[in-house]
């Protein structure tokens, strides 16, 4: 497993190799009832969103008959697959599940959001830290199934994200882009909420885009143009980049965001106030003291006023010119 995913990392992308795009569905009920309202006042409901990614899908699928493809639907409490409907055959190809993969995802996503609409908090966000796990299980088992025609799989995963980040998830979600970057598999982040801290590094760390679409109503020429190429294509093309990326870290203790904190020097922990011992890792800190000189007296008010005195005090008069 270590070995494959070191030659992932390593090689180069071909033009050749089949490509795996698994993409992550931010379907929070309470978020999506809200609706996604950009600055021109147009709105982005349920329905809308998803046929925009059913072409987005379509496109994918149309570009090589070797494209491979997973949909997984994230929500506050679980995290579902929409696509494949079966994970025993371990490909999902357009010929192995079926004519027309995007109106079978359709389909569940309706199921799901009928069956489970009311079953969310309100307060609760996204599960993205499980819908990463998911989807890299995913990309290194089908990076790691035999295949007749040859060739490594260039696995990577496009996270849509509609709710805010949880610094609760911090570091979990950490752990999930360090998997990435050790599998080779890239991470692109899609927001059409608030600014996303994790899609930020992830897309940072792993190579990947991170795009904030200005008119999310117009959701599909952003998929086509920025995701829509693979890892090979991307050589060629000018891929946007980021300006600034948000690196802060939430502390281990009261998982806040922090700009700057204490880390332990052994297990690398994050924490916002000083402590003698870590609580992940148990270490004690041996904190420094600082030695205590003797100073001479300081002089006399008097002493240091005929003494500090400047040629620059001296008085001006108009003979002295």
């Amino acid at each position: 497993g270590l070995h494959c995913a070191r030659s992932m990392s390593t090689a180069p992308p071909s033009e050749d190799d089949p490509s795996l795009l698994i993409v992550v569905l931010d379907v929070h009920p309470v978020l999506w009832g809200g609706k996604a309202l950009d600055a021109s006042g147009s709105s982005l409901d349920p329905s809308t969103f998803m046929e925009h990614v059913q072409l987005f899908l379509n496109a994918y699928l149309m570009l090589s008959p070797q494209n491979m493809l997973a949909v997984i639907a994230s929500k506050p409490n679980e995290c579902v697959y929409l696509y494949p409907p079966s994970l025993s055959t371990g490909t999902s190809t357009m010929s192995s599940e079926g004519s027309n993969p995007a109106s079978h995802i359709i389909e569940r996503y309706r199921h799901l959001g009928d069956s489970n609409s009311a079953t969310s908090p309100e307060g609760s966000s996204t599960n993205l830290s499980a819908a990463l796990s998911l989807a890299l299980c995913y990309a290194h088992r089908i990076g790691n199934a035999p295949r007749p025609s040859g060739g490594v799989v260039r696995s990577r995963v496009l996270a849509i994200q509609m709710g805010h980040d949880t610094s609760a998830q911090y570091i979990a979600v950490m752990n999930c882009i360090f998997s990435a970057q050790r599998q080779g598999t890239i991470v692109d982040g899609c927001v059409l909420g608030p600014p996303s801290m994790f899609l930020q590094q992830a897309a940072a760390l792993t190579g990947g885009i991170y795009l904030a679409p200005s008119s999310p109503h117009a959701l599909a020429p952003y998929l086509m143009h920025s995701f829509l190429p693979d890892l090979h294509a991307r050589r060629f093309l000018k891929i946007p980049r980021q300006l600034a990326v948000d690196y802060r870290a939430s502390c281990f203790c009261h998982k806040t965001t922090l700009a700057i904190g204490y880390v332990c020097s052994v297990c690398l922990s994050i924490f916002c106030k000083t402590a003698m011992t870590c609580s992940t890792c148990g270490t004690k800190f041996a904190l420094p003291t600082i030695p205590i000189r003797k100073y001479d007296a300081s002089p006399s008010l008097e002493h240091v006023r005929t003494t500090n005195k400047s040629p620059h005090c001296q008085p001006f008069h108009d003979d002295d010119v």
